[in-house]
């Protein structure tokens, strides 16, 4: 961690504050039409979870256990090492969504894009409301 020092030199004193380092966290993000396969469904209950909707929910995404479970099962899509999910033939590519790992700056405010795949990405933003409630979500 590392500090700000300002000193103002009229009143002699010395104000002094803190900024956030940051903090990455590796996290698996489902794409939004992931169907678990019976062994994650599995794994995920034999440590605490009891969830259908594997897309948002983001103590299971950023459980590290989870994480190590689906890297330790990569398979190659598009260039880029996923967890695949239930096979299916409703899907072109044969199975049913898939998770991607992701580095995530939890100290910074940030929202899911997806690319013509559906494959996630990060996008970091600034958020504020004007005097209207109008919300506000700029990018970084």
């Amino acid at each position: 961690m590392y500090y700000i020092v300002n000193i103002n030199k009229k009143r002699n004193r010395t104000k002094v504050s803190k900024e956030k380092e940051g903090v990455i966290i590796k996290a698996i993000i489902f794409s939004r039409w992931f169907e678990p396969t019976d062994e994650l469904k599995n794994f995920c209950k034999s440590i605490g979870y009891n969830t259908n909707d594997y897309s948002f929910d983001f103590n299971l995404m950023f459980d590290q256990r989870v994480v190590r479970f689906c890297e330790s099962k990569l398979s190659n899509l598009w260039n880029e090492q996923v967890y695949k999910g239930r096979k299916s033939d409703k899907f072109r590519i044969g199975f049913a969504g898939a998770g991607y790992i992701r580095n995530i700056d939890t100290t910074k405010k940030w929202r899911l894009k997806y690319n013509k795949v559906d494959a996630p990405i990060i996008d970091y933003v600034e958020v504020w409301c004007n005097e209207y409630g109008y919300l506000i979500v700029k990018p970084i």
